[in-house]
């Protein structure tokens, strides 16, 4: 019986019953395995609730199995090597655009960088801050209610201020301390504070100068009756002199030389003199700078 050759599955199947295809022509494979001419009109191969399975055996290789999975979109395609397709919503895994290294950044990191990419970048000088001190401000004193003697220095640069207290004997009441100042634009605030004994307090409000510092509330202990003492100075928070409402908007610090972390802090809302950075990992020492880049 000579080779036959069809243009369409009808010429070759009396048709399919209960997926069981009955042929009443030999169907005749060429030299290579292969039916040619054949067209498939509304076939099913080994179709099931997961998709349509295909399996080719192959001579040389293990067998090849491609799974069509369930469509939901009946107007669906396939994505083919050559042509210009839009895909949406896919999930891609260490992919590889372009060169051969694989793109590990995430869809958030890659959109931030976008976003940040597009935006204007600004660079600041914060001045060259000293080491923190722990009584600047105020050096050793009795707790009091009223205002405390400023014997110290001003800030060298906008900063927090620090309170730290020491119990003579049994605890006194702590109260609080209301500092009163100024901020990087020369801005009225105000940040009041709460002591603990054998701590430092530390603020988050950057003052530029401190005009007051008054304690509230402090009642000396019923049991000695010694009084507690405090020290203020500054801490390791430096100002910025803009409002930002996003910590993430600090890109970058550098201390003299050395990039360090800038361990930026905002407030809520957004203020000037909440609005800090820390880069006192890379040491203060009052002649490196600071500089940060900011971007909008």
């Amino acid at each position: 019986m000579g080779d036959f050759k069809f243009t369409t599955v009808a010429d070759a199947l009396d048709g399919v019953i209960d997926g069981t295809a009955t042929a009443s022509k030999a169907v005749v494979l060429d030299a290579n395995g292969k039916i040619d001419g054949i067209v498939l009109t509304d076939a099913k191969i080994d179709d099931t609730d997961t998709g349509v399975i295909i399996t080719s055996v192959d001579q040389t290789h293990a067998s090849p199995v491609v799974t069509i999975p369930d469509i939901i979109d009946a107007a669906d395609t396939f994505v083919v090597a050559d042509a210009a397709q839009t895909l949406t919503n896919k999930t891609l895994t260490s992919p590889k655009i372009n060169e051969d290294v694989a793109l590990t950044a995430t869809a958030t990191q890659l959109n931030e960088a976008g976003s940040k990419a597009s935006s204007a970048c600004r660079l600041y000088n914060l001045g060259a801050p000293a080491l923190a001190s722990v009584n600047s401000l105020v050096t050793s004193t009795n707790m009091i209610v009223g205002e405390y003697t400023i014997d110290g220095s001003q800030p060298d640069v906008p900063r927090n201020v620090t309170v730290s207290a020491t119990a003579g004997d049994t605890a006194d009441t702590m109260g609080t301390i209301t500092f009163v100042g100024t901020n990087y634009a020369d801005e009225a605030i105000t940040e009041e504070i709460t002591p603990i004994a054998g701590s430092t307090v530390a603020g988050t409000k950057a003052f530029k100068t401190i005009t007051t510092i008054t304690g509230a509330g402090w009642v000396i202990d019923g049991s000695e009756s010694t009084n507690d003492t405090v020290i203020i100075g500054v801490g390791n928070e430096i100002g910025l002199p803009i409002a930002l409402d996003s910590a993430t908007e600090i890109m970058m610090g550098i201390l003299g030389t050395a990039i360090v972390a800038t361990n930026p802090t905002v407030g809520t809302p957004a203020t000037i003199e909440e609005t800090t950075i820390d880069v006192s990992s890379g040491i203060y020492d009052g002649t490196k700078e600071i500089l940060v880049f900011v971007v909008d």
